[in-house]
């Protein structure tokens, strides 16, 4: 048997887990196919016909999601995360921030603040 073949737990296949565990942390196929550097066709494909797929991918996928590989394949229950961002819009922006110099990233930083402390008072 090929290493790739996934042998997935009966009640769910890899294909419905991966867009599963992709839509419940609020995240396009155009933004996970950002984050592993995956073509969004592929994330397309693993979504719907996918029976084969290289360990290696799978890691990615799972790194990406904040998964472990296992949690992904359905051989481990998921843990119940909340996604850190749920504002897909927000997600992308706070992307662009890691292009930022260390002293924007500080007076961006500051912004936040500041506006936190005029709508919660800390």
């Amino acid at each position: 048997m090929s290493p790739y073949n996934v042998l997935m737990p009966k009640k769910e296949f890899f294909p419905e887990r991966l867009r599963r565990v992709r839509t419940a942390k609020g995240l396009s196929q155009y933004d996970l196919a950002d984050l592993t550097g995956i073509s969004q066709r592929m994330i397309v494909h693993y979504e719907k016909h996918s029976k084969k797929i290289a360990p290696a991918t799978v890691s990615r996928l799972a790194k990406a999601l904040h998964v472990s590989p296992g949690e992904l394949m359905g051989f481990e229950p998921l843990k119940q995360k909340e996604p850190l961002v749920k504002n897909r819009r927000l997600l992308k922006k706070l992307k662009l921030l890691d292009q930022f110099s260390s002293e924007d990233q500080k007076k961006i930083i500051g912004h936040i603040d500041d506006i936190n402390t005029k709508y919660n008072g800390k």
